[in-house]
């Protein structure tokens, strides 16, 4: 009878066990955030040959799941999403994998530009960037205005190339402070 309510007992601590068990999730890498170094209230100064425009960034959300419950009907987040806006620009960065600035996309009023390639330098403007990343539109349609977003690591954005005309980033006013929502996700 003793050795019978053991192994019960046993059965019963092993079940609350495996129910309670639960997959740890990737860290969230914070290098991401060196090819989008913005805070909330940013302003960038966007210059071209015929426009000048002042874009605010209004977001930065890093999103991570610590962990999830097993059998859970989701999966592991490490995000960063960055949105910035202007009364032109409605423009929305988003780092899908923390891990990986080649699983990104970027969503300027409505037009998607997906990663394309990584250059080590290029002259915009007359200055000089070190490690590029070129995101181009993927469609071409004859009323799309974004042909390319080019994001320089350290800066962010340095340039917008339309089809008529090249802007770039030429002056950042930083917000005093780090400001970065950190969200932790889960799900049951």
């Amino acid at each position: 009878m003793r050795n019978k309510i053991f192994f019960i007992t046993c059965i019963f601590i092993l079940t609350v066990v495996a129910i309670r068990c639960s997959t740890k999730c990737p860290g969230f890498d914070k290098s991401i955030i060196l090819w989008m170094p913005y805070n909330t209230g940013d302003t960038l100064l966007l210059k071209g040959n015929s426009y000048t425009d002042t874009l605010i960034v209004k977001l930065v959300q890093a999103n991570h799941s610590d962990k999830l419950k097993r059998r859970a009907k989701c999966v592991c987040e490490n995000s960063y999403i960055i949105s910035i806006s202007s009364n032109k620009w409605q423009t929305s960065i988003n780092y899908f994998d923390s891990k990986d600035y080649k699983n990104s996309n970027i969503v300027i009023n409505n037009e998607w530009l997906d990663f394309s390639n990584y250059t080590d330098t290029l002259y915009i403007g007359g200055t000089l960037y070190t490690d590029l990343l070129i995101y181009k539109n993927r469609t071409i349609y004859p009323d799309n205005t974004i042909e390319s977003v080019i994001v320089s690591k350290n800066q962010g954005i340095v340039a917008f190339c339309e089809k008529n005309d090249s802007l770039w980033i030429t002056d950042k006013q930083k917000n005093t402070g780090n400001i970065i929502t950190y969200e932790r996700k889960g799900c049951e």
